[in-house]
C-alpha cells in the first residue's frame, strides 16, 4: 500500500522540450516586466529550445507561462536546461534571466539569475507543495538584453526530503540520507555559540535549526540560495557541518540592523580567519594586490554586494578588528547601532563621523597604515 501511495504522489506532470514548433500554442504570453512604450522581446523555437532575446531598445520583456494541477503531490521539483549568451545586467533595470513559478496567487518564486555567457547547465529548484494548492504556473522569463535558451522544462512530483535529525544543547541538526554532521562538528558548534553569545552578551539561549546539504547543488534546490552558507529567519542553511559565522548573524540582531560591511565584518572577525590566514594578512594582501575597496564605497550594501567577496569580507573583517582593538567593544556596538541597512550613505557617513570622531575617509587610511605596519 506504501509503494503504491508513492506511485501516485511521484512522477512527471510536465515536460516540455520544446522541439515541435507548435509547442508555443500552450504557452500563454505576458508582460513580465515593461519600461516604457517600445518593441517586444522576441520568443521563438530555435535549435529545439525556447529562445527569448532582447536588446538594449527592448521595453516590453515577455515571460512565456504554463499552468498545470499539482493533483495529490506533496513535493514539486521545477526544472530546466538553460544556456545564455550576452545576457547583460549592466543597464537592465529588472534584472531577469531564469525560471518562476507559483502557487495559485501565492508568492512567486525563482530560479537563481544566469548572466553572461553560459554553456547549458540544469536549474533547479525543490518545492513543498502549499496546502490547498491545486496547480502551479512556471515561466521562462529574460529582462536584459541577451539571449537566453530554455529547454526540457520541467515538473516532478517527488517524495519529500527524509531528513535525519539530532539536537545539541542550542542545535537541531538536520540532513539528507549519505551525508552527516559529525560530533566533532557539532561539539565546535557549540563551542561557537557560546563564544558569540558571550562576545553579544546574550542571556536568552535559544535552539538553531541547522540544515547540513551535501553540496552546493542540492542546497540550491531546497533553498534558492547557491552559497555555501545563508540564515533564513533564524535557522542556518549551509554545506558544511560546522559554522561559526552563520551565528553571528542571527545573535547579533538585537545589536542592530547595519550595512553589511559590520554585519559580514563582525561575522569574518568572530570568526577568527579568512581562508586560512589572519584577517591582518588577508586584508594586507588585499591592500598589497591593488584590489582594496574603501570603506567609503563599501559603507552601501549594493555596492559591497557588487564586488568579489574574497576582496570585501577580509577588508570588512580586518576593520571590524582594527575598530575593536583601538576603540574597543563598546565604540563598535555604538557605530553598528547608529549605521543603517536602509539609511543613505550620506547619513551613514554623518553617523559614522558622529560615534567615531573620524571620517570614513580618515578611518580607512589610519586601517590601511596599521595592516601595512602589522
Amino acid at each position: 500500500m506504501t509503494a503504491i501511495l508513492i506511485l501516485l504522489l511521484t512522477g512527471q506532470i510536465l515536460h516540455e522540450n520544446f522541439d515541435d514548433p507548435s509547442a508555443l500554442e500552450a504557452w500563454e504570453r505576458m508582460d513580465g516586466a515593461v519600461t516604457g512604450d517600445g518593441p517586444y522581446s522576441v520568443a521563438s523555437i530555435d535549435d529545439g529550445a525556447l529562445m527569448l532575446e532582447g536588446v538594449e531598445s527592448t521595453k516590453r520583456w515577455l515571460a512565456l507561462t504554463r499552468t498545470v494541477p499539482v493533483g495529490d503531490a506533496k513535493w514539486l521539483r521545477i526544472s530546466a536546461r538553460m544556456r545564455t549568451m550576452s545576457v547583460s545586467p549592466e543597464t537592465a533595470r529588472y534584472q531577469n534571466c531564469n525560471l518562476f513559478f507559483r502557487f495559485g496567487r501565492r508568492a512567486l518564486q525563482r530560479t537563481r539569475v544566469l548572466s553572461g555567457t553560459n554553456d547549458s547547465l540544469e536549474v533547479a529548484r525543490r518545492l513543498e507543495v502549499p496546502e490547498g494548492a491545486e496547480e502551479i504556473t512556471v515561466g521562462c522569463f529574460l529582462s536584459m538584453p541577451g539571449k537566453a535558451w530554455f529547454d526540457d522544462v520541467m515538473i516532478e512530483a517527488v517524495e519529500p526530503p527524509a531528513w535525519k535529525t539530532a539536537g545539541t544543547e542550542h542545535y537541531r541538526y538536520h540532513w539528507l540520507a549519505g551525508d552527516a554532521v559529525w560530533e566533532q562538528a557539532r561539539k565546535y558548534n557549540e563551542q561557537s555559540y557560546v563564544l558569540v553569545s558571550e562576545f553579544f552578551e546574550r542571556r536568552d539561549p535559544i535552539k538553531v535549526a541547522y540544515y547540513k546539504y551535501p553540496d552546493r547543488d542540492t542546497k540550491e534546490e531546497y533553498t534558492g540560495n547557491r552559497g555555501n552558507a545563508h540564515i533564513r529567519g533564524g535557522d542556518i542553511h549551509s554545506i558544511w557541518p560546522s559554522d561559526r559565522h552563520e551565528i553571528v548573524h542571527i545573535l547579533c540582531r538585537e545589536w542592530g540592523d547595519p550595512p553589511v560591511i559590520l554585519g559580514e565584518g563582525i561575522a569574518v572577525y568572530l570568526s577568527g580567519k579568512w581562508l586560512g590566514k589572519s584577517l591582518k594578512e588577508a586584508g594586507r594582501e588585499v591592500a598589497a594586490g591593488g584590489k582594496w575597496v574603501s570603506i567609503a564605497n563599501l559603507l552601501d550594501t549594493g555596492k559591497f554586494r557588487s564586488h568579489s567577496d574574497l576582496v570585501t569580507y577580509p577588508i570588512a573583517g580586518s576593520f571590524v578588528q582594527w575598530l575593536v582593538e583601538t576603540r574597543g567593544k563598546d565604540t563598535l556596538r555604538k557605530l553598528y547601532g547608529a549605521l543603517r541597512n536602509t539609511a543613505s550613505s550620506e547619513d551613514n557617513r554623518g553617523a559614522f563621523k558622529e560615534v567615531l570622531d573620524l571620517s570614513v575617509e580618515q578611518a580607512n587610511l589610519k586601517l590601511i597604515t596599521t595592516l601595512r605596519v602589522s
